[in-house]
């Protein structure tokens, strides 16, 4: 697969900025292999994101952009057998390095937009968070650390009972 055109353009739209930086994480599923993710900027920030599940091609996209970039996040969660961290300690020399766990980013903006809608008041509320997968799982934990009535709904019973059982785990039934 031939990235370095997308790595340039990338670069060429982070150049506009004062400062500029990368995002770089994975999914637990194995395609794509490499994709442009939607761009950030803020104020004088520009920011490039990307999903990379490929070893060869996450080292071509580090080794391209230290230097260039002042600062690289890396997705520090684990989600397969990629460790994009150990990979960005190994390669990253210029650019600042810095750990970040997008899946809690979005738990925190989901929670913000539930408790906002709500009025910050779910007690008793009944939600229904529909998915058993990593986001479902934390935003489950979340509402119901707010004393929600939590109800898991998911592709087989058998993947609802597992979500259950680890929610109760955590907290009182």
């Amino acid at each position: 697969m031939e990235i370095m055109k997308p790595l340039q353009r990338e670069l060429l739209y982070l150049n506009k900025y004062s400062k500029s930086c990368i995002m770089i994480s994975t999914t637990a599923k194995h395609d794509p292999k490499f994709k442009v993710l939607p761009r950030r900027n803020i104020l004088s920030m520009g920011m490039s994101c990307f999903m990379i599940n490929d070893e060869n091609l996450l080292k071509k996209t580090l080794s391209f952009f230290d230097g260039k970039v002042d600062d690289i996040f890396i997705d520090i969660e684990q989600k397969q057998s990629l460790n994009l961290f150990k990979f960005a300690r190994e390669i990253v020399r210029f650019s600042r390095l810095i750990t970040v766990k997008p899946n809690d980013t979005t738990v925190e903006s989901c929670d913000f937009l539930i408790r906002n809608h709500l009025n910050d008041d779910l007690f008793k509320k009944n939600i229904i968070v529909i998915g058993t997968g990593n986001l479902a799982g934390k935003m489950a934990n979340r509402l119901a650390e707010r004393q929600a009535n939590v109800y898991i709904l998911g592709r087989s019973t058998e993947k609802e009972n597992r979500a259950i059982e680890a929610l109760n785990l955590f907290l009182p039934k």
